[in-house]
């Protein structure tokens, strides 16, 4: 990520969200801003999980060239099909992907789901997300559709920015990980191998805590998931957020880790995967990243779960 830049001077007001629930979660969209989840509430005791800027940005529209840092940097974005800008096929790929900075297009909307779809505007894809809420569990269903005439590679990475505070903890189910970026670590530059919670001593990656290094960012990709699993745990709660998803479809798990590194921010991204690292050129080149021939679509699926559990 770049450098953060000033709060835009007049964001707009009054763009257009939807909302669907369940009696136990509660989730605001906003299809204008790339299908954003805006916010993720847990209904029996009023939590938050996605992270709002404290600098009061708002909301407001982003062109599809703007740094991702320009942006609203409120609660989950879909990136796709690259995360980090790169050259792609003679396409300028924008930083986060093509989808974040454009307006999805409502298929259907009722208390408990929402059904949307977008065409990318640079690479020939078609995108439909179906959120359905039942319970304490939102699932999430991605269908892609390459609509050109020729084969095509891409990434996909669900990322969303959460609150992260004293006595939280994550649950990463992976014992190794490559670095993506990193800012103020000596981890090495990507694809430097790192071992999980504690890639060296006196630095917990699992709780946040860079010890001696001070303010410090990280983006690393599991190598090798043992389980389509992970969590933010929440022990003063006794509440955890979990993402499940099948390691078949879903082979990778990003985690962004901000200790103040980047903008003086505190937050953390459990990002589900179906590659790394984040430029798409590198990930071809990588051979960690999904191929679609011209005219086929591709499948997968994601919950979000919130569970209690005994302190």
């Amino acid at each position: 990520m770049t450098e953060v830049p000033q709060t835009p001077e007049a964001p707009e007001d009054c763009l257009p969200i939807l909302e669907v629930f369940s009696a136990d979660i509660f989730i605001k969209v906003a299809p204008v801003l790339g299908g954003k989840i805006m916010s993720l509430v847990d209904r029996t005791d009023g939590t938050e999980w996605m992270w709002t800027p404290p600098d009061g940005r708002g909301i407001f529209r982003n062109e599809i060239t703007a740094p991702f840092a320009e942006s609203t940097l409120i609660g989950a974005d879909e990136c796709f099909p690259t995360v980090e800008p790169c050259q792609w096929k003679g396409r300028q790929l924008p930083d986060h992907g093509e989808l974040w900075a454009v307006p999805w297009k409502v298929l259907g909307h009722s208390t408990d789901s929402l059904d949307m779809e977008v065409l990318a505007p640079i690479s020939p894809f078609r995108l439909r997300r179906r959120i359905h809420l039942a319970g304490r569990a939102a699932r999430f269903s991605y269908t892609v559709e390459n609509t050109g005439d020729s084969v095509e590679d891409f990434l996909w990475a669900f990322h969303p920015l959460m609150n992260f505070g004293p006595g939280d903890y994550l649950e990463i189910p992976a014992k190794t990980a490559r670095i993506g970026s990193q800012i103020n670590t000596p981890f090495g530059s990507r694809g430097a191998a790192i071992a999980l919670p504690e890639p060296v001593p006196g630095v917990r990656l699992d709780r946040m805590d860079f010890g001696p290094l001070g303010p410090a960012a990280v983006k690393y990709f599991t190598d090798n998931l043992d389980e389509g699993r992970a969590a933010l745990v929440r022990p003063a709660l006794g509440r955890r957020l979990v993402f499940e998803f099948d390691r078949t479809q879903l082979s990778t798990l990003g985690v962004w880790i901000n200790a103040g590194g980047w903008g003086a921010y505190q937050h953390v991204a459990i990002e589900p995967t179906n590659g790394a690292p984040d430029p798409l050129d590198v990930a071809a080149a990588w051979n960690r990243c999904q191929r679609l021939q011209a005219g086929a679509t591709a499948s997968w699926e994601m919950t979000l779960r919130i569970e209690n559990f005994f302190k």
